[in-house]
């Protein structure tokens, strides 16, 4: 048995490794590197979405235990650009999860019905409404947050349908 290839092999063997290394491995290439980019981008929506979610409860936790008008008031007015980023951020989303567009769309509906609570509200009224509005709000957001860990291929599930 020898052990030499026979030339034509040889050629053939170098034909199919130039095309690999030209043509096959930038495509490769290419692909992990768009992958990247939506899993990046995916990230950055991760952050935002449970970084802003975050700061409305907090902001509402406060408002919601304030005594002075003037106070709530000021809280209030800051609750305002948190539920415009988060109505804004479900926008996005439906781009990126459509599959969850009717989760997405409960949200900002939940957003407005907070937002009309908050705008109501007057410091000394039963929070209740506000504190129910708000423990919704809180569970489509883990919804939505679920799907984009998911769509980013970063987790499994957080809460149980």
């Amino acid at each position: 048995m020898k052990d030499t290839i026979p030339v034509w092999m040889s050629l053939v063997l170098m034909v199919a490794g130039a095309i690999a290394t030209y043509w096959l491995a930038p495509k490769i290439n290419a692909q992990f590197e768009v992958q990247a980019a939506r899993r990046e981008y995916l990230v950055k929506n991760l952050e935002s979405f449970s970084g802003d979610t975050k700061n409305l409860i907090d902001v509402i936790a406060k408002s919601v235990n304030e005594k002075s008008k003037f106070k709530y008031d000021e809280l209030v007015s800051s609750i305002n650009p948190n539920i415009a980023k988060l109505q804004f951020s479900g926008t996005q989303l439906l781009y990126v999860v459509p599959q969850q567009s009717a989760d997405i769309v409960s949200f900002q509906r939940t957003l407005r019905a907070l937002q009309n609570d908050m705008l109501a509200f007057q410091p000394g009224d039963d929070p209740k409404p506000i504190l129910d509005t708000s423990k919704l709000l809180l569970t489509q957001s883990l919804v939505i947050y679920e799907a984009l860990l998911a769509r980013a291929g970063l987790g499994d599930e957080i809460s149980k349908k």
